[in-house]
């Protein structure tokens, strides 16, 4: 009698976990099917890296769909065509935007819905597309590789212009101007450490003045050579000191 007894307790147990279990699929299942979805399509010109199916859809930071299918568009191989799932609930205007954001650490990517405001149409789809599309921009990345090659060209003609404004005959000029107000005392700060301020300072120090270095006021491309520059400087008889110009 115990064994049995026992056999119709497990039993009993089991069953009551199978049931619990049963119920939450419906549960789920329920609410899952329960929301409505509209679908929209996103047409991005560049680099959609790190998106991918299921990837979150985000409109102004909270989560309102996803990502559903990503490919080249047919009509237009330099476009992409990513195909969302949005809350039915969630009114898109004519005057939204959606943009890829990339998160920097991970690589991985999300649609970021903005704009729409109250005044303007609920967005419909057009003729000749099946569901509205919704206005791209270009990400944050997209942005910062289209202006490289003009900050690297502006960063050529800067480090161009120091080296002209730096050379000998303009370093001579104005140690006599500082001979002529007889100023002995200089301080020095300022950016690109590796050529402007490495050249004022260093040309002070070799014509007997005594000079002293803003290390928190001064720039540098390279940390490693910044900081054979200030030796260099120390070495030079120089000083270096913690502070700006304001508390200098």
């Amino acid at each position: 009698m115990e064994t049995r007894a026992h056999y119709i307790a497990v039993g009993g147990f089991v069953l009551t976990v199978i049931a619990i279990a049963f119920a939450a699929v419906l549960w789920i299942g329920r609410t899952e099917f329960s929301t409505q979805y509209a679908k929209y399509d996103i047409y991005f010109s560049g680099t959609v890296s790190g998106l991918s199916v299921g990837s979150p859809v985000l409109y102004n930071g909270i989560r309102v769909g996803q990502v559903t299918d990503i490919r080249i568009d047919p009509e237009n191989v330099e476009q992409i065509r990513v195909q969302a799932e949005i809350e039915g609930k969630v009114i898109i205007k004519s005057d939204a935007v959606a943009g890829l954001e990339t998160n920097l650490l991970s690589g991985v990517s999300t649609i970021q819905i903005t704009g729409g405001t109250q005044n303007a149409p609920v967005l419909v789809a057009e003729a000749g597309h099946p569901y509205p599309v919704i206005q791209s921009r270009r990400s944050r990345l997209d942005r910062l590789y289209a202006r490289a090659p003009r900050l690297l060209e502006r960063l050529i003609e800067l480090t161009e212009n120091a080296n002209q404004v730096l050379d000998e005959k303009n370093r001579k000029a104005f140690a006599e101007m500082l001979d002529n107000l007889k100023i002995t005392d200089c301080t020095v700060y300022g950016v690109l450490t590796e050529y402007c301020v490495k050249h004022a300072a260093m040309g002070l120090l070799a014509r007997g003045r005594k000079v002293r270095l803003l290390t928190d006021a001064i720039h540098h491309l390279s940390p490693s050579d910044a900081d054979e520059m200030v030796r260099a400087f120390r070495d030079a008889g120089g000083t270096c000191e913690s502070g700006y110009l304001g508390n200098a």
